[in-house]
This record gives C-alpha cells, structure tokens and sequence, in this order.
C-alpha cells in the first residue's frame, strides 16, 4: 500500500486520504511558494530520496533563501547521497557563505562527497575558496581528492583568463535610440512573461471570490521551467550590458492608478441602463446590480484615494 505523507506534521497517510489522520492538513494543496516547500517539507523528507533530490532542485532554481538551509543539511546530516547532493548545489549556488561548511566536510566525510564539495569550491571560486582547494591539494589523505583540487584548480584558471576574453567581446555595441527603444520594449516583456511563469513555477496558486487558479504543474516541470528561466535571464543580462539597456521602473501607485481606471469603465457597465444592449433588464436585476456597482466604483475610487500623497502635520 502506497504511503502519502503530510506537508504540514509528516504522520503517514493512505491514497484514499484528502486531509491528514493527525493534523487534518490537505495532503493535495499545491499552494505556496515552491522553495519554501521544498526547503520546509522536501528537505527535510521522511522518505530517504526525496530530499536529495530536493536539494538537486533548489541548486538548479538559484534561489538564494536555500543558501542556509543547504549549508545545515552539511553540518547536521549524516546521509551521504544528501551531503552530496546538498554540496553540488551549493556549488550551483555559488554563494560564499557555504566556503566554510564545504571546508568542515572535507575533514569527515567520505571520498565521494568530498569529491562534491572539490567541484563546489571550484564554482564557488573567490579567495577563500581557492585557499581551501590549495589546501585540500596539499593535505587530503586521498590521492583522488587531491588530483580532482589540483584539475578544479587548473579550470578555475583558465576560465579566469576566459573571462577575461569574453569580457572583451561584450564590450558595449553603439546602437541608435530608435533601436535601442524597440529591442527594450521587447526584451522588457520577455522579462515581464518570466516573472509570471516564474510564480507558477515556484507554487502560485491564487484563491479569491471569483478568480482562482489551479497550478498542477509537477515537481519535474516546475525543476524544468525554472532551470530555463535562469538561462533566459542569464541571455537578458548579457544583451543588457552589451547594448547598454537601461531597466525600465514600474512604480507600485502608476501600476495600481492604471488597474483601477481600468476596472472602473468595466464596473459602470454593470448597471441596468448599459446592461439593455444585452435585451430588456428586469427590475429585480435593476434593483440588485444597481447599487452594488455604484458600491465596487467607490470601493475602487477609495483606493486611487489611498495614492494620493499623505498630508503631515
């Protein structure tokens, strides 16, 4: 018999169960943010593959928030295919602040995860980095650890002076205004859609009166979609330096002023008069929609309100 178990307190529940025996908890909400479920519930998974497979994941998406999180399944766990997985995805990372703990590993833990964090220092890189993969050349017990230091070390140099090659090349290319304004509005809504897809693929699911969605995307397809964003970002980032594109700033009270004066054409069509070129309104409807229509409009001027700028006294 297949076990489920609980997002919320972890007690094992059987298929034909929609809520949890223990706590009552949906064990079919999708609901949330996608790291914060894989860092509070895959993680830390009472099934031995899951959370391996969780860390793998939070890697690929590069959300910095699995930093810590990362860094303490290397100080408190003692499964190895974990501490593997959690030290290449640090490596993914590429944060600093996990130097110290791949550095802790290197004293306890077997050969293959040791092995791990070698690769996760090199892409780490920076100072620090480096001085703990001198060292670990020097010192390991391990001949094969030492020979994997001395390679990481080796390609940390020569994608140092790649770099350096590549930085030349993306020097800035003169373009004219015209163009330069047709390629941001483009490349602006390319980044406006990624920021969209980007909370569907992280567990958006909004629930209100009379929108709702509903976000089946598996864990694989969301792993997928996240790992794409990241490159597509990385393509943006590159023609932003390149052609020198300034980021356009959508300020929050210019986004709401415009939703709003929006809705308010559509509301005041809600009214029995507008509504006639649908065939004749009965007068209940009149009666009913009349009143709360002039209710949603001042409901929505009440909030163009809140914009206007506070007075002090």
């Amino acid at each position: 018999m297949v076990t489920f178990f609980c997002p919320k307190c972890y007690a094992e529940n059987g298929p034909e169960d929609k809520t949890c025996r223990l706590c009552g908890a949906s064990l079919d909400d999708q609901s949330g943010d996608y790291v914060e479920r894989l860092i509070q519930f895959s993680l830390h998974h009472p099934i031995p593959s899951v959370p391996p497979m969780a860390a793998e994941a939070l890697g690929k998406i590069g959300d910095k928030r699995a930093v810590e999180p990362l860094i303490d399944i290397l100080k408190t766990s003692r499964d190895p295919g974990l501490l593997e997985a959690a030290a290449e995805a640090l490596g993914n990372l590429k944060d600093s602040r996990a130097v110290p703990a791949l550095a802790r590993l290197m004293k306890e833990a077997t050969i293959p995860v040791r092995l791990k964090a070698v690769a996760a220092l090199g892409k780490i890189d920076g100072i620090e980095a480096r001085e703990m993969l001198k060292d670990i050349m020097a010192s390991d017990p391990s001949r094969s650890v030492r020979n994997e230091a001395q390679k990481v070390l080796e390609l940390a140099n020569e994608n140092k002076e790649e770099y350096s090659v590549r930085e030349q090349e993306t020097m800035p290319i003169e373009i004219s205004e015209a163009h330069k304004r047709g390629i941001t509005v483009t490349l602006t809504l390319v980044d406006r859609t990624l920021c969209e897809v980007e909370e569907w693929a992280k567990g958006r699911q909004v629930d209100s009166i009379l929108f709702k969605e509903h976000n089946s995307l598996s864990f694989h397809q969301r792993e997928r979609i996240l790992s794409q964003i990241v490159r597509i970002r990385s393509v943006l980032e590159e023609l932003r330096l390149i052609l020198r594109l300034e980021p356009s700033v959508e300020e929050a009270e210019s986004a709401i002023r415009s939703m709003c004066a929006g809705l308010w054409e559509h509301l005041v069509e809600l009214k029995a008069k507008y509504l006639r070129r649908y065939g004749e309104v009965p007068p209940d409807l009149a009666e009913c929609l009349d009143p709360r229509a002039d209710e949603l409009i001042q409901g929505i001027l009440h909030i163009l309100d809140a914009l206007k700028p506070e007075q002090r006294d």
